[in-house]
Protein backbone atom coordinates (compact mmCIF):
# COMPACT_ATOMS: atom_id res chain seq x y z
CA UNK A 1 0.00 0.00 0.00
CA UNK A 2 1.22 3.26 -1.15
CA UNK A 3 1.05 6.43 2.08
CA UNK A 4 -0.99 9.29 0.17
CA UNK A 5 1.45 12.19 -1.19
CA UNK A 6 1.53 14.76 1.99
CA UNK A 7 3.62 17.82 1.65
CA UNK A 8 6.43 17.74 3.89
CA UNK A 9 6.27 14.38 5.09
CA UNK A 10 8.32 11.36 4.40
CA UNK A 11 7.28 8.21 4.69
CA UNK A 12 10.10 5.36 5.64
CA UNK A 13 9.91 1.71 6.34
CA UNK A 14 12.95 0.24 7.84
CA UNK A 15 14.18 -1.88 11.27
CA UNK A 16 12.84 -0.23 14.06
CA UNK A 17 16.09 -1.19 16.04
CA UNK A 18 18.52 0.52 13.71
CA UNK A 19 17.43 3.65 11.84
CA UNK A 20 18.82 4.81 9.00
CA UNK A 21 18.71 8.48 9.81
CA UNK A 22 20.82 10.67 11.53
CA UNK A 23 20.92 11.74 15.07
CA UNK A 24 18.01 14.32 15.93
CA UNK A 25 16.81 14.52 12.35
CA UNK A 26 13.09 13.26 12.64
CA UNK A 27 10.19 15.32 14.02
CA UNK A 28 7.28 12.50 14.26
CA UNK A 29 7.54 8.72 15.15
CA UNK A 30 4.48 6.85 14.75
CA UNK A 31 4.65 3.32 16.48
CA UNK A 32 1.12 1.31 15.23
CA UNK A 33 2.28 -2.33 17.25
CA UNK A 34 5.61 -1.82 16.25
CA UNK A 35 6.85 -2.08 20.12
CA UNK A 36 4.30 -4.78 20.39
CA UNK A 37 5.99 -6.84 18.01
CA UNK A 38 9.05 -6.36 18.70
CA UNK A 39 7.85 -7.21 22.38
CA UNK A 40 7.74 -11.02 20.91
CA UNK A 41 11.47 -11.37 19.80
CA UNK A 42 13.48 -13.65 22.10
CA UNK A 43 15.10 -11.05 24.42
CA UNK A 44 12.05 -8.84 24.49
CA UNK A 45 13.44 -6.41 27.06
CA UNK A 46 17.16 -5.28 25.31
CA UNK A 47 15.13 -6.28 21.62
CA UNK A 48 12.55 -3.14 23.38
CA UNK A 49 14.98 -1.02 24.66
CA UNK A 50 17.04 -1.03 21.09
CA UNK A 51 14.16 0.05 19.45
CA UNK A 52 13.41 2.72 22.15
CA UNK A 53 17.34 4.09 21.88
CA UNK A 54 16.86 4.12 18.13
CA UNK A 55 13.94 6.31 18.75
CA UNK A 56 14.96 8.74 21.22
CA UNK A 57 18.10 9.32 18.80
CA UNK A 58 16.70 10.11 15.56
CA UNK A 59 14.03 12.34 17.51
CA UNK A 60 15.02 16.52 17.57
CA UNK A 61 14.44 17.87 20.95
CA UNK A 62 10.48 18.60 21.05
CA UNK A 63 10.14 15.89 18.75
CA UNK A 64 7.26 13.16 19.63
CA UNK A 65 7.12 9.65 19.66
CA UNK A 66 3.16 8.30 19.13
CA UNK A 67 3.19 5.00 20.91
CA UNK A 68 -0.27 3.15 20.09
CA UNK A 69 -0.21 0.09 21.70
CA UNK A 70 -2.76 -2.84 22.51
CA UNK A 71 -2.81 -5.86 25.10
CA UNK A 72 -5.05 -8.24 25.52
CA UNK A 73 -7.60 -6.85 28.64
CA UNK A 74 -6.67 -10.97 30.80
CA UNK A 75 -2.88 -10.47 30.02
CA UNK A 76 -2.40 -6.88 31.24
CA UNK A 77 -4.61 -7.36 33.95
CA UNK A 78 -2.58 -10.68 34.96
CA UNK A 79 -1.00 -9.99 38.69
CA UNK A 80 1.75 -12.74 37.56
CA UNK A 81 3.30 -10.01 35.00
CA UNK A 82 6.02 -8.62 36.53
CA UNK A 83 5.90 -4.36 36.16
CA UNK A 84 9.60 -5.16 34.86
CA UNK A 85 8.59 -7.22 32.28
CA UNK A 86 5.91 -4.44 30.75
CA UNK A 87 7.35 -3.61 27.36
CA UNK A 88 5.38 -0.51 27.38
CA UNK A 89 6.81 0.51 30.85
CA UNK A 90 10.23 0.79 29.39
CA UNK A 91 9.11 3.88 28.00
CA UNK A 92 9.07 5.25 31.76
CA UNK A 93 12.93 4.68 32.21
CA UNK A 94 15.09 7.65 33.02
CA UNK A 95 17.93 6.45 30.25
CA UNK A 96 14.94 8.45 28.04
CA UNK A 97 15.04 12.18 28.64
CA UNK A 98 11.14 12.53 27.47
CA UNK A 99 7.62 13.60 28.54
CA UNK A 100 5.57 10.83 28.72
CA UNK A 101 2.06 11.60 28.20
CA UNK A 102 -0.94 8.77 28.38
CA UNK A 103 -4.20 8.75 26.91
CA UNK A 104 -6.98 7.05 28.40
CA UNK A 105 -7.48 3.33 27.98
CA UNK A 106 -10.32 2.23 24.95
CA UNK A 107 -11.58 -0.92 26.09
CA UNK A 108 -12.85 -2.85 22.41
CA UNK A 109 -13.37 -6.50 22.65
CA UNK A 110 -11.53 -7.72 25.17
CA UNK A 111 -8.40 -5.79 23.79
CA UNK A 112 -7.21 -2.48 26.05
CA UNK A 113 -6.20 -0.02 23.76
CA UNK A 114 -3.34 2.96 24.36
CA UNK A 115 -1.72 6.59 23.15
CA UNK A 116 0.93 7.48 24.58
CA UNK A 117 2.88 10.70 23.26
CA UNK A 118 6.26 11.29 24.19
CA UNK A 119 8.01 13.99 24.07
CA UNK A 120 11.83 14.47 23.89
CA UNK A 121 13.19 16.92 26.61
CA UNK A 122 15.16 19.76 24.89
CA UNK A 123 19.08 19.66 25.82
CA UNK A 124 18.89 21.47 29.28
CA UNK A 125 15.13 20.05 29.94
CA UNK A 126 14.41 16.93 32.18
CA UNK A 127 12.01 13.96 31.63
CA UNK A 128 8.95 13.91 33.59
Amino acid sequence: MKPREKPGCVYTVMDARCFDHPDCSVEVVIDKGTLDSVANLADRKVECKTMLREVFRVLRPGGKYFLITSCPLDASDDESEDEEDNHVQLVHDPEFKWKVVESEAIQRNKVRHMLYILIKANCDEESV
